[in-house]
């Protein structure tokens, strides 16, 4: 007894599934890393408006939470700020684990 085969609107309508699934895919891993790409430089537009707002409460003599020099400063961090170069560190605080494995951690990566 032969299998049925397919005629060429299922052959068709496979193709086009098909190649719908690769653009799907293709649209997610841009989206992924577009995304990837905007969030160190949000943080970082965020941040220099803490900073200035602190150094303008400071120069205005109000009280700020804003620490210099703090002891928990990253020793890359100092080193690269007593060099006279602005950085932003961005440390990832979230411990959860996905899938029986741990996320890759962002931690330690600064610019």
């Amino acid at each position: 007894m032969r299998t049925p085969a397919l005629n060429v609107g299922a052959k068709a309508a496979l193709a086009v599934a098909a190649a719908t699934l690769c653009v799907a895919g293709a649209i997610g891993v841009l989206v992924h890393r577009i995304t990837a790409a905007d969030q160190p430089a949000t943080a970082r537009d965020g941040l220099d408006q803490q900073l200035l707002g602190a150094a303008d409460d400071h120069a205005a003599g109000r009280r700020t939470p804003a620490r210099v020099d703090p002891p928990d400063l990253p020793a890359p961090v100092a080193r690269a700020v007593r060099g006279g170069v602005r950085v932003t560190y961005l440390q990832s605080t979230v411990r959860r684990r996905c899938c029986g494995r741990r996320p890759r951690s962002q931690a330690g990566k600064y610019s």
